[in-house]
């Protein structure tokens, strides 16, 4: 039985067992440095921002390193609030970002995408 896991939480291990299965890293796994990519967010709602604010409290990046797009002043100051970069398009959060989280109703997915 193969099982596929990434050990990237655990970079001193080679190995971990998962229910009495050992699974074993199929390649060295090397953290990204958090200088070298940004992360975006397509949908600024309450479930990108609460990501977010935890990708900032976890260390992963800093707001800085973090985009999103939406119009609606409330949405833009809850982002802006911590640090993050607003921008008015969906767009332009792609363009500048090495990361895209889709965090939009699964009614408007296919409206977002294409």
């Amino acid at each position: 039985q193969n099982v596929f896991f990434s050990l990237q939480n655990f970079p001193s291990q080679r190995s971990v067992t998962l229910r009495n299965i050992e699974v074993k890293a199929m390649a060295d796994v090397v953290p990204i440095p958090n200088d070298t990519y940004k992360l975006g967010f397509i949908g600024a709602g309450k479930m990108a921002e609460s990501i977010a604010r935890g990708v900032v409290k976890s260390g992963v990046l800093p707001p800085s390193r973090i985009r999103t797009a939406h119009l609606s002043s409330g949405r833009r100051t809850a982002f802006e609030s911590f640090g993050v970069k607003v921008f008015d398009h969906n767009n332009e959060v792609v363009e500048d970002s090495d990361v895209v989280i889709f965090s939009v109703k699964p009614q408007i997915v296919k409206d977002v995408v294409l």
